[in-house]
């Protein structure tokens, strides 16, 4: 349980979201979560995300965050965009979608 609620479905904190593997679920639920540890996803004119969604409430999350975030091949996935979101869309970039197709042969 999320909450680290004993209630009559909780069958104790796992270690990541599915079980006891590490999985794309962690990888695709990081990041959002992350996002409201940090400053949240406020909008102007919105209620603030972290009023309604903050992770006090939610210890377990908050322990599945810290033992994501302390694992080398999470740290070098989150430096990949750290200086500029999404590098391979720049020009020049080998990556780059708009070079599909455009050959230097």
């Amino acid at each position: 349980d999320f909450r680290g609620s004993a209630g009559p479905h909780a069958s104790g904190p796992r270690t990541f979201l599915v079980g006891e593997a590490y999985s794309v679920a962690d990888m695709a639920c990081l990041p959002w979560v992350l996002m409201l540890r940090g400053n949240g996803y406020d909008r102007p004119g919105q209620p603030r995300a972290q009023d309604f969604l903050g992770l006090g409430r939610y210890p377990n999350v908050s322990a599945w965050v810290d033992r994501l975030a302390s694992r080398p091949a999470v740290q070098r996935g989150m430096r990949v965009c750290a200086g500029s979101p999404k590098p391979w869309l720049k020009d020049g970039h080998p990556l780059n979608p708009a070079a599909a197709g455009k050959s230097k042969l």
